[in-house]
């Protein structure tokens, strides 16, 4: 398994069968000062995001590193790097259809409607912001990657 987390971080996005994909990360311990291995995440997230330009989230987690990172591409297209994200309130909820670079297939899954995020930039601040409907969907996305929890938990849609 070692050896499938340091190739996956230089190669590609991991896909479903892969067993780090069912690991739950752990969260980055000192904000304020990154180790290489997590600042060499951070890089691999944005050469990903950049490579792909209707890619809207990616984490550590499918790149083969089990870190709380993640980038979230907002709606100005600007990329936005999280450690240790987590949505601390939740108001309402609804049922959408999402899809996924470590997924073959769309599936519906329940997301919240709004919700206020605690993380940390990369730059080691700390951030408690709110954010809805699309932005909030993509958010909870990729802490579910980070959870070890993949959409095909949900209902598989094929429309």
């Amino acid at each position: 398994m070692a050896n499938e987390r340091k190739s996956i971080l230089c190669d590609s996005i991991l896909k479903e069968g892969s067993t780090i994909l069912s690991e739950k990360s752990k969260a980055v311990e000192d904000v304020k000062n990154l180790e290489d291995k997590e600042l060499a995440v951070l890089s691999q997230l944005y050469v990903e995001m950049h490579k792909r330009e209707k890619m809207q989230s990616l984490s550590a987690v499918q790149l083969g590193s089990l870190s709380r990172i993640c980038a979230i591409r907002d709606e100005k297209g600007i990329i936005i790097f999280m450690i240790n994200p987590e949505i601390i309130l939740k108001l309402g909820i609804r049922r959408v259809v999402e899809d996924c670079y470590s997924v073959n297939g769309k599936y519906k899954v329940f997301r919240p409607f709004i919700g206020c995020v605690r993380f940390y930039d990369i730059a080691g601040e700390k951030h408690v912001l709110f954010f809805k409907k699309d932005m909030i969907k993509l958010i909870a996305h990729e802490i579910d990657h980070m959870d070890g929890i993949l959409i095909t938990k949900g209902k598989r849609y094929d429309k």
